[in-house]
């Protein structure tokens, strides 16, 4: 608005010197001064509650994008837990209904049928008799008779039965003779 460069103050100075005399002139230039002063606090304050009502505003649409973001958390962390729960009930109802109907397809898989269960089986392979084999043993290690059926028990009575060894190595060690009794010693 005033452009007043430092040629144009010197010329005002001069006027002023001029006009009120050399005796005045300091009494201008301190009242002059002191108003100075007083505009520019003015001024400085101002512009303090200014940025501090800029800081207020920002503070407050911080603090409101942060509760917005809080709820947004929430509703979303609400939404997750109750997609995790209804998951976790859906596959307890489907190992509960395995588990009572092993045969029934999960409903997670595409129409799985067990191999054999909806194909009758064939009627020469029920009539035809299992052969058996020829190196099956019992729980004894008796061998299995052709019939399937173990061998009844036969009495080794006056055999003599052959010992093996714990490790399959066939080595057997003479049994250690027995020690003999010593006698109590006295205390005397």
């Amino acid at each position: 608005m005033f452009d007043l460069t430092s040629g144009k103050l010197l010329l005002l100075g001069i006027v002023a010197l001029i006009v009120l005399g050399p005796k005045d002139f300091p009494i201008l230039l301190r009242t002059i001064g002191k108003y100075m002063g007083i505009i520019k606090r003015q001024a400085d304050e101002f512009r303090e509650q200014f940025n501090e009502a800029i800081r207020e505003s920002e503070f407050d649409q911080i603090k409101k994008d942060v509760e917005g973001l809080g709820q947004d958390l929430d509703t979303t962390m609400r939404d997750t837990q109750q997609s995790v729960t209804q998951d976790f009930d859906s596959i307890r109802t489907d190992i509960d209904q395995h588990l009572n109907d092993p045969l029934k397809p999960s409903s997670h898989t595409d129409s799985y049928t067990p191999i054999g269960i909806d194909e009758p089986m064939p009627p020469s392979a029920s009539a035809e008799p299992a052969l058996p084999d020829p190196n099956a043993h019992d729980a004894n290690g008796l061998p299995f008779a052709g019939t399937g059926a173990p061998e009844p028990a036969q009495e080794h009575a006056a055999a003599p039965v052959e010992r093996s060894s714990l490790n399959g190595s066939g080595n057997h060690a003479e049994a250690p003779p027995e020690a003999p009794e010593l006698a109590p010693k006295s205390g005397a």
